[in-house]
């Protein structure tokens, strides 16, 4: 039974360690999609999903309009899941 235990605990361990191998692939992933974005578009998406800033905030902060908020928004998160398609 303790040998049955050890080799329990191996498998748990063997597992945390791959979880946090793709854990450091996606943030690679991730910086290097967010990396290829025009600059306005990756500021505003890290302000709004990182900071939690609200189209007004981002429109005040950048001085572009609470609609071009968005559209920059869209195109970025659009971009994002076409960059991102791979990594799946």
């Amino acid at each position: 039974e303790t040998v049955k235990r050890r080799n329990e605990k191996e498998e748990v361990r063997k597992e945390e360690s791959w979880r946090q191998h793709e854990g450091f692939e996606l943030h690679d992933a991730l910086q290097q999609a967010l990396n290829q974005l025009p600059e306005q578009q990756r500021i505003l998406l890290l302000m709004r999903d990182r900071e939690g800033y609200d189209y007004a905030e981002m429109a005040s902060q950048t001085g572009i309009s609470v609609d071009q908020v968005g559209v920059y928004l869209f195109r970025a998160r659009k971009t994002m899941k076409k960059l991102m398609e791979d990594y799946r």
